[in-house]
């Protein structure tokens, strides 16, 4: 009876145990399947970008975003996270172009967008705040200028009701270059700030303001953006260029060969658009500031509108840089 016993416990364990063993391996085949599900995955997603990166080395063509990146962009004069899903070489105008989805939309909202009118995904505004305050306590004992506020700036232009969300996409997209990617603008620019405005006041000549005119208007803001670059407008990593061009054009260092910064040149002939923008950020605040009377201030704004308008329109969009250099490999 015992041996019986014994050998029915015996084999009750052996199941049990058959059945453990069964259960662990169903366990470790969910799991081989869950694993190499991932793996295809990533595969696939990797495979898209290496056809990208395989597709921007044909012909010597470079493309500066690839399949599969998130990147942003404007749809309706907001501001959206979107999706690179295909790329092409424009024939036209040698360009490259990029099919982009916007996540949650349907794929009749999918467009074809140049490199300028993307950028690399940014951070946050809250974190884009942050970031601005805290540098401006780090360099608070620093007998160099604060960074500009932006989000300082753009809070007194929204209450002129300036600023469109293109000139701002601009802005924080120059800012994420500038200070996330170590790139600067390349100078001098083809369309310097004494251009700008030049057209500018060229737009205004059948207009009439009472109290101050277009080329009064022109006149101060050129010389007041020659006095506040160092100030207010650079980033941290633009001010050794700042240092080198005003040692050139001050004639206490030779430019080199292929420069074409000379000495005697001003600072609104070499800095362009991007550094206007910025000043203009700046602007209402100061004009809140000033003596002007009541009616001068009513036709600067008018003005400012103006000025604005003609920067973030049609006319505009070739007075921005295309491509920013990396800080070191600016002269």
């Amino acid at each position: 009876q015992l041996q019986k016993e014994l050998k029915h416990k015996e084999v009750k364990e052996i199941k049990q145990q058959e059945q453990q063993e069964h259960q662990q391996n169903q366990k470790e085949e969910q799991n081989d399947k869950q694993v190499k599900k991932e793996t295809n995955g990533v595969n696939q997603q990797q495979q898209e970008v290496d056809i990208s990166v395989e597709e921007s080395k044909e012909d010597g063509k470079v493309y500066q975003y690839k399949v599969g990146e998130t990147v942003m962009t404007m749809w309706e004069k907001t501001v959206y996270e979107a999706k690179i899903m295909k790329v092409r070489w424009r024939a036209e105008d040698d360009t490259p172009e990029y099919l982009i989805h916007y996540p949650g939309w349907r794929k009749s909202y999918d467009s074809w967008k140049t490199e300028k009118q993307i950028s690399k995904k940014i951070p946050s505004v809250e974190k884009l705040k942050h970031r601005s305050s805290s540098s401006s306590e780090d360099t608070s004992n620093q007998s160099e200028a604060k960074r500009p506020k932006i989000d300082r700036g753009l809070t007194v232009c929204q209450e002129y009701n300036l600023f469109s969300p293109k000139l701002r996409f601009q802005l924080v997209k120059d800012y994420q270059l500038v200070s996330e990617e170590n790139m600067v603008v390349n100078l001098p620019s083809e369309t310097p700030v004494t251009k700008i405005l030049q057209k500018f006041e060229e737009t205004q000549q059948d207009k009439q303001y009472s109290h101050f005119s277009a080329s009064k208007l022109a006149e101060d803001l050129k010389k007041c953006f020659a006095g506040l670059i160092a100030a207010m407008l650079l980033y941290r990593g633009e001010r050794e260029q700042y240092k080198t061009i005003l040692s050139i054009v001050s004639g206490t260092e030779i430019a080199p060969q292929n420069s074409k910064i000379t000495a005697g040149m001003e600072l609104a002939d070499i800095y362009g658009a991007e550094h206007f923008l910025r000043f203009l950020v700046k602007l209402p605040e100061m004009i809140a500031l000033s003596e002007l009377s009541v009616e001068e201030h009513v036709s600067v704004k008018a003005l400012l509108v103006e000025l604005l308008e003609y920067i973030g329109g049609e006319d505009g969009d070739s007075l921005f840089c295309n491509q920013y250099i990396s800080s070191t490999s600016w002269n």
